[in-house]
This record gives C-alpha cells, structure tokens and sequence, in this order.
C-alpha cells in the first residue's frame, strides 16, 4: 500500500533488474505456504527455471503474491493453484490459475477499477482491502505490460499478465530439473521452520519469558 500511495504521487522509482522469475515464483509460494497448507491447497511452480525477466523485483514480487494469495483465498479446500510462464507473440505471458469458486462476467469487469469497491469474504471467510487488484495493475502498467481476467463461476479464474521478455537465466552446472510440486520441495524448509521455532521456545524459555506480558509492537518506515 505504501509503494502504491507513493506511485500515484510520482515519488516511486522503478529498479529494473535482470532477475530468476521461476526464484521469484518460489519465494512467494514459501511466504504463503502457511496459508495454503491451512486449506490443503496444492502450490505449482510451472514457470520454466531458466526464466529471465527484466523489472522491478519488489513490484512483480508484490504482484505475484497478490494474485497468488487471492487465488488461495477463492479456492476451496483440496484445490489447485498454477503460476506459469511462456513466450507467446514476442511477450513473456505469466498466468495465474485456480481451480476455485470463479466470478461472473459483471465481477471481472469492476476488479480493477478502483471507483468500485470489491471485497468479496473468501471459501474460509478471508478477509481483504479490494484494492490488491488495483495495485497489480498500476504495477504491471509501470512495466508497459497488461493485466487481464478469465473466469466463469464454479469453474476457477486465470490472470494473464503479458510482459516485455528477457533474456533467459544462464543456470550454473548446480542447478537441478524444475520442480513443481512445492510442497515436496519445501520439505526441508519447513523442518527448519519448526527446528527454530523449538530453538525460539527453548530460548525464551531460559529468559523466564511469560506469554502473559503485555507486547510491544514497533513498526517504522
């Protein structure tokens, strides 16, 4: 929200790099893999590992899981979530598709104008700000890319964005075959996510730590 307010006021600057989009994919499915085990929602990474792509990593990363975390949000328990990526028309095309509860034609054509406000609960009853949308298009537009919506109720959604290509990643000889199934992948992640959260507690623990103290939280930016 913050680098959104400071793009309608110009204040924000673009930092376009060359950077792994299949990497990036990955790091945003690691931040919400909490939320998609809590619905057993299968993630799957299809961008191709060698994926290059040329924009700024912080506004695609924060476009990616938007769209990533709606999908999540609207799709029932035991569902499935793509993100992929191919070159179609001399344009990298990254799709987002769920297999979830879908929207009308009339919902599709109000989710990115920001004088109607949508905010529909999700299939737990999620909440949300309906201005995540809003963002990705102002984001994707900065890239002079597009930002589309396919779906039909009770039949999932697909959002395309078509971007500028890059290049492919060179891939050093370390680098295994893609996989796609993330929550195979993260297995070892989340050992070590509870390994620390054990470590956390023991530590706490010696410090005669009581949840029972007030709590403090700072935020700066």
């Amino acid at each position: 929200l913050l680098q959104w307010a400071r793009g309608q006021t110009s204040s924000i600057e673009m930092t376009p790099v060359l950077f792994n989009l299949h990497g990036l994919v990955k790091g945003v499915f690691m931040l919400l893999l909490t939320n998609a085990n809590d619905k057993q929602v299968l993630l799957q990474n299809l961008v191709p590992i060698n994926t290059g792509l040329f924009a700024d990593p912080n506004m695609i990363n924060t476009v990616i899981r938007n769209l990533v975390n709606n999908a999540i949000k609207y799709t029932p328990e035991k569902g499935i979530i793509k993100v992929s990526a191919v070159k179609e028309n001399n344009k990298l095309v990254i799709r987002i598709s769920d297999n979830g509860v879908g929207m009308d034609a009339e919902t599709c054509s109000k989710l990115f104008r920001i004088d109607k406000h949508i905010s529909t609960p999700g299939t737990k009853g999620e909440a949300g700000t309906g201005l995540g949308l809003i963002i990705c298009k102002d984001f994707i537009e900065k890239h002079d890319g597009s930002i589309s919506v396919e779906s039909e109720p009770g039949k999932g959604t697909h959002f395309i964005i078509r971007m500028n290509p890059a290049e492919d990643i060179t891939l050093d000889e370390s680098a295994t075959a893609q996989v796609n199934n993330v929550k195979a992948e993260l297995c070892s992640d989340q050992d070590e996510i509870v390994q620390t959260k054990e470590e956390n507690k023991i530590s706490t623990e010696n410090e005669s730590y009581s949840e029972d103290l007030p709590l403090l939280l700072v935020v700066d930016d």
